[in-house]
Parts: C-alpha cells; structure tokens; sequence
C-alpha cells in the first residue's frame, strides 16, 4: 500500500470501528458541542406507559441474520403499543443490517464515513433507494450478552454517536434519533439540539434504564418529525423544527457551489411562487447543493 493510500484509509472512519478520539476530532472540527442529559426516568411511576417487554437473543449475536430479523419483528410489534403512527400517512421500520453502506457519506469538512446500522424507521413511502435521505430513527442493536460483558453500553458510544452524525448529514429531515439497545436490558439515545442563543449544534446523549422508557422517547421524537416521504427543508423557511437541517447542511457541511447560490437567486428573481417553473428551479437548485428527491416515493 502506497503513502496516498494509507492516507485514504486513515481518513476513513469505519462506523463500526469508530473510536472516541477519532468521533470527538471530528466533532471538535465541526464546532459540534456535546452534551450528556441526565432527565430522570419517571416511567416507574407512569402507569399510562405502555410495558415494552424485552427480546430474547438466545445465545446469537447482532450479525446472525435470523437474530436480527427476529429483533426486528419484537421491535415493531413492541413499538406499536406506543402513540406512532405506522402505515399509510406514518412511518415504517426497515432491515437495514445488510446494506454495508447505507450510512457511507463523505464531505471535505466531515471527513469519510463508511458503514451502516441495524434497523432505521423512514416514512412509510420511502422507497428502499431513498432510505439514506429520509432517515428518522436509527436502531443499532447490541447483544444482551455482549452489554453485560463489556459493563454497559460505553464501549458503542462512539460508533453510535458516528452512526448519527452520518445520518444528520445524509438526511433531509428536520431531526434524527439514534437508539443504541439490546432490546433487553435498557438503552442510549442520541440526537441533536441547536442552541438558538449560541448558534451552535450540540449532540446530546441519554442513558435510557428501560425498555419502556426508550418506546416513550422514540415516540414523542417521531410526535415532532414531518411524516412526508418528498421532505425537503425550504431555505426561506424560519419554522423552529424545520429550519435546523438547513442549517447542519449549510453551516457544517462544504460551501455550496457558487453557480448553485446564482441559481438560487434567478429562481426567486424569474419565478412566480408556487408555479410550475419555481417548482422546477428549485427542484434543481436542491440537486445542485446536494439534497435528493427520489420520484419513485414522492406523494
């Protein structure tokens, strides 16, 4: 291997191998706080909290394909006992543990991530090819037994917190929780806050001591996402949810291309709102700058 080669690889962050030096560097990069929330649980003394009962891996690991299919059936059917709407105008889970690659994104100011996660929950016309771009909550699933070996969660923090700021970059929707769990014993949760008064993006991390108490928190973050499979953050738009994955993209991420801003500014010169051509010019501007629309999930 050549010197330009390992420097490639180097440059590389394998989510899965993912170490907390390496994710901090990267963070640190992109002026990315983080912070720990330490809200106490209170689904002990919530009786109108569904009961999550947990999954059994019975002495198989997270890479045995009927293991994960079996925790992907107990997730959703556990999931459903909380307020989400799944089906038609809602959401959907899907298998992802297969595709090796559908968190791969690369960016001169992020660096190269490769690699994916278990299972995601998308909006439920999302088409299989267009999962990356619509992507709501992550899944990525550890053993019961591996948790207990290795004395919690810890030690997957950081291909965790990798994990999310792939998919932050990589979808257009205005928020993305990642849950690290075994389906077992209990969970993390990871996601990211921008701090108006600092103008400043913070990911956020949460021990979760329940089953029940992730099935609250999953549920209440998708009570705020946008269930629209089409989804695109607007540049004019100055609605609170919606405006921070704008601004991750247009903040963290590499300058748009100049002859992209020039299109911009012809499309809101020469076109009328809400006409044919507007929808046209916009639909390339957001090309340009990176955002995609797949026509096969649109309404």
């Amino acid at each position: 291997m050549d010197e330009r080669e390992e420097e490639k690889k180097e440059a590389t962050v394998v989510l899965s191998k993912a170490s907390t030096a390496r994710v901090t560097k990267i963070l640190n990069r992109l002026s990315i706080l983080e912070s720990v929330d330490e809200i106490e649980d209170t689904i002990a003394t919530d009786s109108s909290c569904p009961s999550f009962e947990p999954f059994d891996w019975q002495d198989r690991d997270e890479d045995n394909t009927t293991a994960v299919a079996d925790a992907f059936s107990h997730l959703q059917k556990e999931l459903k006992k909380f307020p989400i709407t799944f089906g038609r105008g809602g959401f959907k889970l899907v298998d992802v543990h297969s595709y090796s690659d559908v968190l791969n994104f690369e960016d001169p100011k992020v660096g190269k991530l490769s690699g994916g996660t278990d299972i995601v929950m998308v909006p439920y016309k999302t088409a299989n090819t267009g999962v990356a771009k619509q992507l709501c909550v992550l899944f990525e699933l550890k053993t019961a037994k591996r948790i207990e070996n290795e004395g919690g969660f810890s030690a997957s923090t950081a291909q965790a917190k990798a994990e999310l700021l792939a998919a932050r970059c990589l979808s257009n929707q205005p928020n993305v929780l990642l849950i690290l769990t075994d389906i077992c014993t209990g969970a993390m949760s990871f996601w990211f806050e921008y701090e108006e008064e600092f103008k400043s993006f913070v990911m956020v991390s949460r021990t979760l001591t329940s089953l029940s108490e992730m099935g609250k928190v999953v549920s209440s973050f998708m009570a705020g996402n946008v269930a629209s499979a089409g989804y695109q953050a607007l540049p004019e738009n100055e609605n609170a949810l919606e405006k921070p994955v704008l601004l991750f993209k247009k903040q963290k991420l590499s300058p748009m291309d100049g002859l992209a801003m020039d299109a911009f500014n012809e499309m809101m010169d020469y076109s009328a709102d809400g006409s044919r051509e507007r929808a046209q010019m916009a639909a390339e501007w957001f090309s340009a700058i990176g955002f995609e629309r797949t026509p096969s999930v649109l309404r």
